[in-house]
Parts: C-alpha cells; structure tokens; sequence
C-alpha cells in the first residue's frame, strides 16, 4: 500500500482524529480441490476515525484507532494454476463483481520520533459478487512502515 495519513491533535497529546488515503492491493487465496488459486483486487480507499496514543516520554507512543472506511476496486483477476488469468469485471450484472467496498478497519502499533511501525486490520462488510445467494466480502491485513513529514 501507499498512501497518505493525516493526523489532527483533539486532546492533549492522546486523542487524535485520523485520515488516510491510499492505494492498496487486497485479495485472497483459495485453494479448490487440488488447484490454488488467487485473487488479486487494486483499490482506492479512504478511512476516518479517532486513533488514541499512550505517550512514553516525549518521542515514543503505543497507539489504537477505529476506523470506518470506504473504497473502490478499480482492477483486479483471477490468477488460477495451470490456466490463465482472468480479468474481473466490476458491473452490475447479476453474477458480476461490485468494486465498492467499505467496512471498518482496526490499526495499532507503536511511534518513535516520525516513524509508525503499525498493524492494521479491514473488516469489509460490503458484499463484492453481485449475488442474492452467495456473499463475499474483503477483509485484509497490514503491517506498515509510515514517516510523518511534519509533527506536532
């Protein structure tokens, strides 16, 4: 993922108000009867919410911060062993791939100076298949690297 992340102080120096934009990539990895297979998706995502930070000493912090957030899949295939890979349509057609998603994510990690070491988790709670009898929703996982270029 890359992105940007924007933190506004609302007390103190413990709670803070959280934006980030990034592009990421999500999927998932099956594995039916003896063939794997992959699904790789390209979105766009943007996530809001309060993140809380317990401060140690003047540059060290433990944080955790609740977000909701919302995307949107641009691109993404199929990539199936011994075959080729299939390109997903984001349509509306019944069967098809819907590329909205949005859901929640959970993040926590720890700052030293500029620099958060974090994982973060995303809960998606939108259904990606346009279907009535089969739901599938993304859910991933992070660990990230991020540098804040101005501080507070």
């Amino acid at each position: 993922a890359a992105g940007l992340m924007m933190e506004y102080k609302l007390i103190d120096e413990t709670l803070y108000l959280q934006l980030t934009m990034e592009a990421m990539g999500k999927g998932a990895l099956n594995k039916p009867g003896d063939k794997l297979n992959k699904t790789v998706l390209h979105t766009a995502q943007a996530a809001f919410g309060p993140k809380y930070r317990a401060m140690f000493g003047d540059d060290a912090s433990w944080f955790a911060g609740v977000y909701g957030y919302a995307g949107y899949s641009y691109m993404g295939k199929f990539i199936i062993e011994n075959a080729d890979d299939v390109e997903i349509t984001f349509d509306k057609t019944a069967g098809g791939y819907n590329g909205l998603d949005y859901g929640a994510s959970f993040d926590t990690g720890f700052s030293f100076y500029r620099v958060n070491i974090g994982y973060r988790y995303n809960l998606g709670l939108a259904n990606f298949r346009n279907s009535t009898t089969l739901k599938t929703t993304n859910r991933s996982q992070t660990i990230y690297l991020a540098y804040f270029f101005s501080q507070d």
